[in-house]
């Protein structure tokens, strides 16, 4: 790949995004590339797991320590946004 260039992938927590990212994964390889998720703080708290795991297999990087206790200590956005922000902010500072 040439210097400077990226690949921007643009990730849902569906499979359809994941599906795409691991194509241009496979096509142009991981250097230069990016996934950029919009967060709504509105997802199901089980699509953070995946979008997480799926991010992780796409980069080839370990999935952070404690991730599994983190997202089960999750509120949906309904009952507790502010707690809810808190959490994803721990884990994806």
């Amino acid at each position: 790949m040439s210097e400077g260039i990226a690949r921007i992938c643009m990730v849902s927590c569906g499979e359809a995004s994941a599906f795409t990212a691991e194509i241009v994964r496979r096509k142009y390889g991981t250097a230069g590339m990016m996934l950029l998720f919009a967060d709504t703080l509105a997802e199901d708290s089980d699509a953070y797991r995946f979008l997480i795991e799926t991010a992780c297999h796409i980069l080839s990087v370990p999935l952070p320590s404690g991730l599994t206790y983190l997202l089960k200590t999750l509120p949906e956005w309904h009952k507790d946004r502010f707690g809810r922000r808190a959490i994803l902010a721990e884990i994806f500072d």
